[in-house]
């Protein structure tokens, strides 16, 4: 139960802020170039980040520690965009916030630590992952709403609180220790990496998804952008945007363990590569007087997204050991901030 409110409340905050970050930089009078260089530099500083902080919480041997802290800091770091005496509208000091607040960014950790929590049950994160996927497409409907009719403020306000009620169920309701196998010994963790990087399947696989994600991210994180500005969408329509792509990973996250069976990990990907070509290729026909269309292109979002994190989540690799389809927290941020 308190995994299932963890997942919730980390994307009720996610969605006040994740792509409605493009309109607050539009707010801010920052060009698309300026855009642009923000939203390529934060994945880039949250994959690197997020691999330090999973090294330093395997050898804290607590995740919920780190998890705590990060989420502390980023909320902190993120809030200071609020302050208008200080960023004004800079593009130095907007883009040095919002770096701060991706380094401080370590929700693969909350990854881990589910699947840590799960142990063999591991088919079970699924179903697990799609309260963040209800979480993510209700708030950011809402949010598209009161983004639409009191401007960008209230965003900061929800979320700071909805940050301030993930730390509070964190702190409160999660035990310390699961998912670390106890005393049992351990091998460092910068060794554990390189042997894992060793592995031709797994480079192959890292390598996919650098160059999928590179062209995913040339797409989304611009797509608010492109909305408001090129199709003089408004708000509104980004928040239906995010809440039918979000919906449509519900069945798959709910049927992950089937879809794996019956499809495995090399098909799931092949269908996220193809939907994902037919969904943006279906933007390039969008007109402003067609811009509701682009809800008919999201309906594939969950064949893109949903079956991508599930390929990687069930990525088999030599380290291993037991047999277990499990992959690093390192290379399933990859996937999350691209996609």
């Amino acid at each position: 139960g308190h995994l299932k409110l963890l997942f919730l409340l980390a994307s009720l905050s996610g969605s006040a802020w994740g792509r409605f970050g493009q309109l607050f930089y539009l707010e801010k009078g920052l060009s698309t170039v300026q855009i642009g260089a923000i939203e390529g530099l934060m994945p880039l500083v949250g994959v690197v980040a997020a691999s330090g902080w999973a090294v330093v919480a395997d050898k804290a041997r607590s995740r919920k520690t780190v998890y705590l802290l990060t989420t502390t800091l980023s909320t902190i770091t993120l809030l200071l965009l609020a302050w208008s005496a200080l960023v004004q509208r800079s593009f130095v000091r907007i883009l040095a916030v919002s770096i701060a607040y991706r380094f401080f960014t370590s929700s693969g950790i909350l990854d881990a630590y589910a699947l840590g929590c799960l142990g063999d049950n591991g088919a079970a994160y699924g179903r697990l992952r799609l309260f963040g996927s209800i979480g993510w497409g209700g708030g950011a409907l809402i949010m598209g709403a009161i983004n639409h009719r009191w401007g960008f403020s209230p965003n900061f306000v929800i979320f700071g609180t909805t940050n301030a009620l993930l730390v509070f169920a964190l702190a409160h309701y999660v035990p310390a220790d699961v998912g670390h196998g106890g005393d049992a010994p351990r091998r460092p963790a910068t060794r554990e990496l390189l042997k894992t990087l060793r592995s031709r399947p797994l480079a192959m696989f890292l390598g996919e998804m650098f160059i999928f994600g590179m062209a995913v991210g040339i797409v989304e994180r611009l797509l608010f952008v492109y909305v408001v500005d090129v199709l003089g969408g408004s708000s509104l329509l980004c928040g239906w945007v995010v809440f039918v792509s979000s919906m449509t990973n519900i069945p798959v996250f709910q049927n992950s363990a089937l879809l794996l069976k019956r499809i495995g990990r090399e098909g799931l990907m092949i269908v996220a590569y193809a939907c994902y070509f037919v969904r943006v290729f279906g933007y390039t026909y969008l007109r402003p007087e067609t811009r509701w269309w682009i809800l008919a292109l999201e309906t594939l979002h969950g064949c893109t997204f949903a079956t991508l994190w599930i390929a990687s989540v069930a990525a088999r690799y030599p380290t291993a050991g037991s047999g277990r389809t499990r992959i690093s927290p390192k290379s399933r941020r990859v996937v999350q901030d691209r996609a």
